[in-house]
């Protein structure tokens, strides 16, 4: 009986070392530093669009600059790469170098980064 209970012993201290150690990871992931690329769109006007991702805030978000606009667009469900939208449908949907941007609504174009 006595080996029983070591053994339930051991397996709580595993879990609650496995808890702690975890619990450790998240809060470096949330002070990760904001990583900003630019991108170079196919767009007639504004070609060039800045994005700073920042992934401590929840959900993350990126903070896009192009002209002499700021927005900042919120991470959605995507299949397939990282999805940013906002309430006014702009969007920016990134899949390693390539994003596919909508800004504004109904405007699409590509860009990409070099970075």
């Amino acid at each position: 009986m006595v080996r029983h209970g070591s053994v339930g012993l051991q397996s709580r201290a595993a879990a609650i070392a496995a808890a702690v150690l975890f619990a450790g990871l998240g809060s470096a992931a949330a002070q990760e530093p904001p990583k900003t690329f630019t991108y170079r769109c196919d767009a007639a006007k504004d070609n060039t669009i800045e994005a700073t991702f920042i992934n401590s805030t929840n959900p993350p978000t990126a903070r896009l600059v192009r002209g002499g606009q700021t927005v900042v667009l919120t991470l959605g469900m995507s299949g397939s790469g990282s999805r940013y939208l906002d309430e006014a449908g702009r969007l920016f949907w990134i899949k390693g170098r390539d994003a596919q941007v909508e800004w504004p609504k109904g405007t699409a174009f590509n860009c990409q980064t070099g970075q």
